[in-house]
């Protein structure tokens, strides 16, 4: 709580100088960025992305249910499991779904803030393989 005062404290500081000069507020910029990957072989990083924002959406499409998926966000890991962990989550989350389709085992990660940066591991259960798709959308502050 006492970091959530301090970056109070800080903001009206920095408005009360804004004013002062007579400056006018600028909003951050915001940018989407859409990546659409298809045949990505794991284990390996498939998104990286530094900076403030969001990952909006994150799709990861299999062939195979043998994976995993980390999502980490300012270096936490906020999403890490198996397909199969992930699928049993998925019943009571909002924001992760695993499911299966038309022969294809599909992870969606949902609203994933991140201040400094994001990173998204997928990794294979035994042998390296191919995904058949990654597909992410950031919403990005500049």
């Amino acid at each position: 709580m006492r970091g959530l005062l301090e970056l109070a404290l800080l903001v009206a500081l920095a408005e009360e100088l804004r004013q002062e000069r007579g400056e006018e507020a600028r909003a951050p910029a915001r940018a989407t960025k859409v990546l659409r990957l298809a045949d990505v072989r794991i284990p390996d990083t498939v998104l990286y992305e530094e900076g403030p924002g969001t990952l909006s959406e994150l799709v990861v499409v299999s062939g195979r249910r043998d994976f995993s998926v980390t999502v980490y966000a300012d270096g936490a890991a906020v999403v890490d499991g198996s397909y199969d962990d992930l699928a049993l989550v998925s019943y009571t989350s909002e924001w992760v779904d695993a499911f299966e389709e038309d022969g294809s085992y599909v992870v969606r990660v949902a609203d994933v803030g991140f201040r400094e940066w994001v990173r998204v591991d997928a990794r294979s259960a035994a042998e390296p393989f191919n995904l058949r798709q990654v597909v992410a959308k950031l919403d990005l502050l500049r």
